[in-house]
């Protein structure tokens, strides 16, 4: 009489499986958990500014963009400093950072971006399918770039 041949079972797809599970489940995690920080230091950053004494206004402040990128949403955004003669407003305001690297912004505005600077100085910034702005930092968090495209 012959045993039957026990067919043996590789291991390998479930660990590989539970594996990818767990990367899955680690990344979600850390996407939300930075969106979360992302909000709050905004918020934070805007309290401290307040203190200063600029007005900042806003309607509503979202971080959207799971999985592959932060997108910072805000809602008819104002801000006033009349300690240095600046303000800025546009109707909605989209900062970008891809979730790989938080050190680059990219600064979208769904309509113009009008606002004074040193008091009297009008200027408007008109976004034509490409972002208004680009900020670089370095790893100390300091600005080590900004891009403005211009034209006439």
């Amino acid at each position: 009489m012959s045993t039957p041949e026990k067919k043996k079972t590789s291991l390998f797809p479930v660990i590989l499986g539970g594996v990818v599970i767990l990367l899955v489940g680690l990344y979600t995690a850390y996407w939300f958990v930075v969106a979360g920080e992302v909000k709050k230091g905004v918020e934070t950053w805007v309290d401290s500014e307040r203190v200063r004494g600029v007005s900042i206004e806003y309607d509503d402040i979202s971080v959207t963009g799971f999985p592959f990128r932060f997108v910072l949403n805000v809602t008819s955004p104002k801000m006033d400093d009349p300690t240095h003669g600046f303000n800025w407003s546009t109707s909605d305001l989209k900062i970008v950072a891809q979730s790989y690297n938080l050190y680059h912004l990219l600064v979208f505005a769904d309509e113009e971006i009008t606002g004074q600077a040193a008091g009297q100085y009008a200027f408007y910034l008109t976004p034509v399918n490409s972002p208004v702005a680009s900020i670089k930092f370095a790893s100390d968090r300091t600005v080590s770039a900004v891009g403005i495209e211009l034209s006439s």
